[in-house]
């Protein structure tokens, strides 16, 4: 017998001056695990690593990767401006870099609009 699993969770990265929070979501939007790791990164090369442990965590379950991040974002190309408390991400292409590396749909969005946008959401669907 053959077992195939199929990736239906998603990975939500939470990027913030303390810490990088994260979790497992559900296509319902229910969060499924999160745990969180220190932000002590202080530039773009330590900041790849610490997506690249949490994201090589749960790649096996999931189909897609949210990610937030303080600063202005270009949402079409994954692009950050201006990192606020983490300036070494102004011009960082988080979407490209990811989508390259893991071969899954990737989208990256300013944390305050993420929020925003989340509660919009379960509002909808609710």
């Amino acid at each position: 017998m053959i077992v195939i699993f199929m990736k239906t969770d998603y990975l939500a990265i939470d990027v913030g001056g303390t810490n990088i929070k994260y979790g497992i979501l559900d296509h319902s939007g229910i969060l499924l695990f999160n745990d969180k790791v220190p932000s002590n990164c202080h530039c773009l090369d330590e900041f790849y690593q610490i997506l690249d442990k949490i994201i090589r965590l749960n790649l096996k379950r999931i189909k897609g990767i949210a990610v937030s991040v303080p600063g202005k974002v270009d949402v079409r190309t994954g692009t950050v401006y201006f990192g606020g408390a983490l300036p070494f991400l102004n011009g960082a292409t988080i979407k490209k870099i990811l989508e390259n590396k893991y071969h899954i749909l990737v989208g990256v969005e300013n944390d305050g609009k993420s929020a925003a946008l989340a509660e919009l959401w379960l509002r909808i669907t609710k």
